[in-house]
């Protein structure tokens, strides 16, 4: 990320951007005026799934993962949570449970479930009247799923492989 202001331009890591609540690293006089991304390598897949009560409203939780398979096995994970905590998260232990595991089958299937139960563990929800904590850590459990599986079959996709 790069902020821009009458002093000049400074880099800011994606991970450090988001302090808490509607509140960034961003200095006052400073605008976010880049941000840098990746080009996609060979073997990476996508997934992202969200729950809101209407179309386009504020997310009850979301779930984003970025995976890269390789040899017919998870190589490389990020699992990034939304809307559960003061801030974006990454779920880095539940994405970690995942490298090495081949997705398809019985097995794969285990390993989803299992990632998205540390998913929902290292979520730091709220509880307001929109949803109770229990029900965004379900949220978070049944989305991490859906994303990380989703981001499987795209990396099959993007491999010409079609899907398991």
């Amino acid at each position: 990320m790069l902020a821009q202001s009458q002093r000049g331009r400074r880099s800011i890591a994606a991970e450090d951007l988001f302090l808490y609540h509607f509140t960034s690293a961003l200095e006052p006089d400073e605008l976010l005026s880049e941000v840098r991304w990746p080009a996609a390598a060979p073997g990476w897949g996508y997934g992202f799934a969200e729950m809101a009560q209407r179309h386009g409203d504020y997310a009850l939780a979301m779930a984003a993962c970025a995976l890269r398979r390789r040899d017919g096995a998870v190589a490389e994970v990020r699992l990034g949570l939304g809307a559960v905590a003061d801030r974006p998260l990454l779920a880095g232990e539940a994405a970690g449970a995942l490298v090495g595991q081949d997705l398809d089958g019985p097995a794969g299937d285990a390993a989803v479930t299992e990632a998205g139960r540390l998913a929902a563990a290292a979520a730091e929800p709220f509880e307001d009247l929109h949803a109770s904590v229990a029900y965004r850590r379900h949220l978070v459990s049944l989305l991490s799923e859906q994303a990380i599986r989703q981001a499987w079959l795209d990396a099959h996709a993007r491999a010409g492989e079609g899907g398991p």
